[in-house]
């Protein structure tokens, strides 16, 4: 059944979603005697809180550059979660590591190096590096005066198969729930990896529902171009 969601409703919904990610992370974080795994998967919770309530805000205030540099970022907090529940000794490893190793080509918590670990395409990632990651000719479109500023774009909903109009700041924040939802499937996975399943999962869930629904009700949930 579709249902009509407003920017309110989105922009409401990301943050809820924020809000239950830093919160749960900040208690998984604090908690003690828990192995360091935990901790590790707690402080990569609290970013992604951090980093959804930032794009939504953000896209709130039509700064939407900025916003979808932030969905880049949360790209790479899920691909790390993933590594988590699929690998959840190479959390801790990812705690002790310095910045000087992060910074190795070497690894294996380069980018390009979870990407692979997982099995994910590049495609996604390289699309919002051009965008909005990386100071690129392509970043023009979403700016001001931009060709995605000027009038409503015409996509095709593939949700619904119909073809929609949907405003900047409405293709944004769906883009956002997007990666809110990936994140919320890949922090899950890692709790229930290192066998922490309750308390996590007890303060997402109620949010979990919502972005479940949102993304089977909303036509703008996920789209396609018409050209």
């Amino acid at each position: 059944m579709m249902r009509e969601y407003s920017s309110e409703d989105r922009a409401k919904l990301g943050r809820a979603a924020g809000d239950a990610l830093l919160t749960a992370g900040t208690v998984l974080r604090g908690k003690r005697p828990e192995p360091p795994e935990a901790r590790a998967v707690g402080i990569v919770a609290q970013m992604a809180g951090e980093l959804i309530l930032g794009a939504v805000d953000l896209a709130c205030m039509s700064n939407h550059y900025a916003s979808l540099a932030l969905h880049r970022q949360l790209i790479e907090v899920f691909h790390l979660l993933d590594f988590f529940a699929n690998e959840p000794a190479g959390a801790a490893r990812w705690l002790v590591t310095s910045d000087k190793d992060f910074a190795s080509p070497s690894s294996e918590f380069k980018p390009a190096a979870l990407r692979r670990a997982g099995g994910f395409d590049a495609t996604q990632y390289s699309q919002h590096c051009g965008l909005a990651g990386h100071p690129r000719p392509a970043g023009r479109v979403v700016l001001p005066e931009g060709e995605a500023w000027v009038r409503p774009l015409l996509v095709t909903s593939v949700v619904t198969g119909a073809d929609i109009s949907i405003d900047l700041k409405d293709l944004v924040l769906c883009d956002a729930l997007l990666h809110v939802r990936t994140t919320y499937l890949a922090a899950g996975r890692a709790v229930d990896a290192l066998g922490l399943t309750d308390d996590f999962a007890e303060r997402l869930a109620p949010t979990w529902v919502d972005l479940d629904a949102w993304a089977r009700e909303d036509p703008g949930a996920l789209v396609k171009s018409r050209v």
